[in-house]
């Protein structure tokens, strides 16, 4: 089963390439996906050809929605650890190990794919009422209640 793994792997960067398509998805779908480096599209769900050792920020945002931002890495990934054994074992030795790791074929993006939960925009509360004033000539103190001299109450 080995061999036949290291078969079937060859170099990550002939099997693999450099590129990969990272995947976003949204709720709801039809949201506009923005990468820091200038590339995007225009309506979710979509699919965008980046450099497998990309870092990059994906702003998505909809008319009502408020705009959401992910961070998108990259890590080793499954592929790129069976290509290394395929390296190891009958392709290129050392030499591919270091054109994998040069070219990032052994790297997989992650959150690949990316799935983004847009919350709705909130409307303005209404403003709030004006203050309450008391009506012209009455007291706007406490109320103090004089037991002994009802004359003196200012309530």
């Amino acid at each position: 089963m080995l061999v036949a793994m290291g078969l079937l792997s060859g170099c990550g960067t002939v099997m693999r390439g450099s590129k990969d398509a990272w995947a976003i998805d949204s709720i709801p779908q039809g949201a506009r996906v923005a990468l820091n480096d200038g590339r995007g599209c225009d309506s979710t769900p979509c699919s965008i050809r980046v450099p497998r050792r990309s870092v990059f920020i994906a702003t998505l945002s909809k008319p009502g929605f408020v705009p959401k931002r992910i961070v998108v890495t990259h890590a080793m990934g499954y592929g790129g650890y069976v290509s290394m054994f395929g390296n190891e074992l009958i392709c290129c030795g050392l030499l591919g190990l270091a054109v994998d790791a040069a070219t990032g074929s052994g790297q997989e993006l992650t959150p690949n794919p990316a799935f983004v939960r847009l919350d709705r925009e909130r409307a303005d509360p209404p403003p709030a009422p004006p203050p309450q004033t008391p009506a012209p000539g009455r007291y706007r103190g406490p109320c103090i209640r004089v037991p002994t001299d009802p004359s003196q109450s200012t309530c």
